[in-house]
């Protein structure tokens, strides 16, 4: 018995031993890499109108951080956000002397810059898994392509004619630029796979963006669904 005893505290201090090694530490430095990919589709319909959107998204995002303690970093980054947006709405409009049916489709685009700086606190839960709260702060150059067309479609009661109002017809399209700024508070999960390695999962948060320049936009976004996650490699010398 007294070998088995001294092989398990043997793999005991091992195991305890490499997790003390994989945890970080003051003046530890860490890069990492985080993205999102999100895609969406949705409809809405009843007797009278239709809705159909379609949206895309990406995110990628490198980070370098520096422990000032074991379990307090500060840090810096730059993330790249890509949106793309279309929308189809149709309106059945019913009149004494026929039919017409209302459309209208837009496309939008756009492409932002964010320059950021940010602080972790490491809040260790059990073994190298860590509950990560983060706060960060990001200023950069936002741009957007807008593009709209609408028509209306006359449908004659007596015949299964129809022809295309030229009075309807009507486009338009904008580039809008500005700054944004976007400050977020959010919870981070973070495993240590050995002494250099690492994975990390954002799921979310609290987040406020204020849109200057062509258009004045603010809004405040508290949420945990699944486009606003963020998966992440870490790398710690």
């Amino acid at each position: 018995m007294q070998p088995l005893k001294r092989l398990l505290q043997t793999c005991l201090m091992l195991v305890l031993s490499f997790n003390a090694f994989a945890q970080p530490a003051s003046k530890d430095w860490m890069l990492s890499l985080e993205g999102n990919y999100y895609k969406s589709k949705s409809s809405e319909s009843n007797l009278d109108s239709q809705f159909k959107s379609n949206e895309k998204e990406w995110h990628l995002s490198f980070n370098a951080e520096r422990f000032v303690t074991d379990r307090f970093s500060l840090g810096l980054g730059l993330a790249r956000y890509h949106e793309k947006m279309e929308e189809n709405t149709q309106q059945v409009l019913l009149e004494a002397s026929g039919s017409s049916v209302h459309g209208t489709f837009t496309e939008a685009e756009g492409t932002i810059w964010l320059p950021r700086i940010f602080c972790k606190y490491y809040w260790p839960v059990i073994g190298r898994f860590y509950l990560v709260p983060r706060f960060s702060g990001s200023y950069g150059r936002a741009k957007v392509n807008a593009s709209v067309f609408s028509a209306s479609v006359y449908h004659a009661p007596t015949d299964d004619l129809s022809e295309i109002d030229p009075g309807t017809l009507t486009g338009w399209e904008a580039d809008v630029k500005g700054n944004l700024l976007s400050l977020e508070l959010a919870p981070e999960l973070a495993y240590f796979l050995g002494n250099r390695w690492g994975l990390s999962a954002c799921l979310g948060g609290l987040r406020y963006d204020r849109f200057g320049g062509d258009l004045d936009i603010s809004d405040w976004t508290f949420s945990f669904k699944r486009q606003y996650w963020k998966m992440g490699v870490n790398f710690r010398f």
